[in-house]
Parts: structure tokens; C-alpha cells; sequence
């Protein structure tokens, strides 16, 4: 055993917050602290995390790989170190609200023939749940009822059926008695034509039947003038024989 300051083996960063389900990484570090340190031996203990990967830095030489399914791990640093060396990252998530943390055990840290001091600094995380923001709602207008226009209504034009004249069946009976009629209405008829005439001539077709009236009188003179002549002249000769 070299007795000398103690070497540190530590995780970076040693705390932060992280939602539920975020990924991050962290980092296993050795700090020497003047010693020459040549092989690291241990494992990881992860609580309340879920890891994704465990990726060795470079230059570093892997005896014992670690992995998320068997994180323990041997590795070699060429030519020893006596400066801060970053061993290997691991990327993990929390998967529930609380505490999550990163612890290393079973840890030998070797130098030039003999083992070194160590002390150990793990890492405590504070996962958080996912913050739900309800979706805004912006008000929604109702819109305006659409207007349908009112479809003409169809007016229909009722042609009246044409009339059917249904003949008169006259017996034989009553057809003689018309055929009797015709003869007396045929008279009248002519007398009204006659009456007519007469009155057109009265009045020499002028339609006053006072002109006509007077021209009656003077032609009833005229004629009894000339009948009243012709007796007198018959006789004469009568009494001259």
C-alpha cells in the first residue's frame, strides 16, 4: 500500500434535474491526486434510472467492458496517470418522479505494484414529472345558419275538359208537332217583314214617322181627288147620252 493523498473516483455531474423520460449523461472520472494510477476496477449500482448506453473514452484500455445489462467494469490506462483521466459515459433516464442516483462499489484503484488510495463521490438526480399544459381554447364562433332559397313552388294550369253538347232525341210525336209550328211562325214572320216594309216606305226610309204620316195623307188626297174626277167624268157622259 503507497500511502499518499487519496485518488478520487467521482461521477460528473454529481446532481441535476431532469424530467421524466429525458435522457442525459453522466461521466466516471478518476483524479489521481499525485499518484500514478494504473488499472481501475469496479462496478455501477443505478437507481431509479433506466440506462441507455455505457461508451469507454479514448485511450483507455478495456479488460472488462461495462454494459447497461453488467456494468462492472476493469480498465487499463497506458503509461499510468497522474492526471485527471475520464474513464467511460453512461446515458440514462428517469423513469418515475423522485430521486434517481449513480453509485460506484466494489472499487480497486492500482498503481505501480500496489493499490492507492481512493475515496468515492457518486451522483444524486432529481427526476421530475412531465408538466402538462392543457391547450389553450380559443373561442369558437357559432356560424350564421346558412340560408337556403325557398324553391319556387310549381303552379299547374287546369285546361277546362271541352264541353260535350249531347244531342236532343226528339220522338217522332213531338218532331210532328215542330213540323206544324214552322208553317204559323213562317206567317208571322212575314207579316212582321211586311209591317216593315210598309213602315220604311211610310216614311221614305228617313225613320220619322211624322214626314211619313203627312206624305200618307197627301197621297190618300191625290188618289180621292182622281177617283172623285173619274166619277164625274162617267157622269157627264152618262146625262150627254
Amino acid at each position: 500500500m503507497v500511502y499518499a493523498d487519496n485518488s478520487t473516483l467521482f461521477v460528473l455531474p454529481a446532481s441535476l434535474n431532469s424530467p421524466v423520460g429525458a435522457p442525459f449523461n453522466v461521466s466516471v472520472q478518476l483524479n489521481p491526486v499525485s499518484n500514478k494510477v494504473c488499472v481501475v476496477k469496479g462496478a455501477l449500482v443505478i437507481n431509479n434510472l433506466t440506462c441507455q448506453s455505457i461508451t469507454v473514452a479514448n485511450g483507455v484500455m478495456v479488460q472488462v467492458a461495462p454494459t447497461c445489462a453488467a456494468p462492472n467494469f476493469t480498465l487499463g490506462i497506458a503509461k499510468c496517470v497522474t492526471t485527471t483521466q475520464n474513464l467511460f459515459s453512461v446515458s440514462v433516464k428517469g423513469t418515475q418522479a423522485g430521486q434517481g442516483s449513480i453509485a460506484l462499489t466494489d472499487i480497486k484503484v492500482i498503481g505501480v505494484g500496489a493499490n492507492v488510495a481512493f475515496s468515492l463521490q457518486g451522483g444524486v438526480y432529481n427526476i421530475s414529472a412531465i408538466e402538462i399544459v392543457a391547450p389553450k381554447t380559443t373561442p369558437t364562433s357559432t356560424p350564421a345558419p346558412a340560408i337556403v332559397p325557398t324553391p319556387p313552388v310549381a303552379t299547374s294550369t287546369i285546361t277546362p275538359a271541352p264541353t260535350l253538347e249531347i244531342p236532343t232525341i226528339i220522338s217522332p210525336e213531338e218532331e210532328d208537332k215542330v213540323v206544324a209550328v214552322q208553317p204559323e211562325e213562317q206567317k208571322t214572320k212575314e207579316g212582321v217583314s211586311l209591317l216593315a216594309s210598309i213602315g220604311s216606305i211610310a216614311t221614305f226610309g228617313t225613320g220619322k214617322v211624322g214626314v211619313g204620316i203627312f206624305t200618307v195623307i197627301v197621297i190618300i188626297a191625290i188618289i180621292a181627288y182622281l177617283i172623285y174626277s173619274s166619277i164625274q167624268k162617267k157622269r157627264k157622259n152618262s146625262v150627254k147620252k
